[in-house]
């Protein structure tokens, strides 16, 4: 119960920029029953379902979920979330995304907890990201 959520910190006089890319729902042009697919999103982007969702630990993308009083009294970290969306930029769509995600959190958490120094991380960071551009590019290449 003592964790919140908040805007990540940036660099002095530089407004902070939270990363968003889960709160996305899209039709593909294949899809063989688009009218059902809009009704479901429809439905699944409503407050009602929404609501519905919160008490299993789905965090909402909808402004009027986020502040509902009895949701945000159960939910204090919903308004950080709120806060991010004035500021969040949409994070960057390619394949390796999970993996490079995962790889920044890594070492960005190691930093935060004092086991290796953050300049240390940001090395180590690179070094992971290096390696891994490498592998992509090898295996396109076979």
């Amino acid at each position: 119960g003592k964790n919140r959520w908040a805007l990540p910190p940036s660099a002095a006089g530089a407004s902070p920029s939270p990363v968003a890319g889960t709160w996305g729902l899209a039709i593909p042009k294949s899809s063989q029953n688009k009218a059902l697919a809009a009704a479901f999103a429809a439905y699944w982007g409503s407050y009602t379902f929404g609501k519905t969702l919160v008490p299993f630990g789905m965090n909402p993308a909808r402004t009027d979920l986020l502040k509902d009083p009895l949701l945000s009294k159960q939910n204090p970290w919903f308004s950080g979330i709120l806060a991010h969306f004035g500021q969040a930029i949409v994070r960057p769509r390619f394949p390796a995304y999970k993996r490079v995600s995962d790889r920044v959190s890594y070492h960005f958490t190691r930093a935060l907890s004092g086991q290796v120094a953050p300049k240390e991380a940001a090395h180590r960071l690179y070094d992971d990201l290096v390696k891994m551009s490498a592998a992509i590019k090898q295996k396109r290449t076979h």
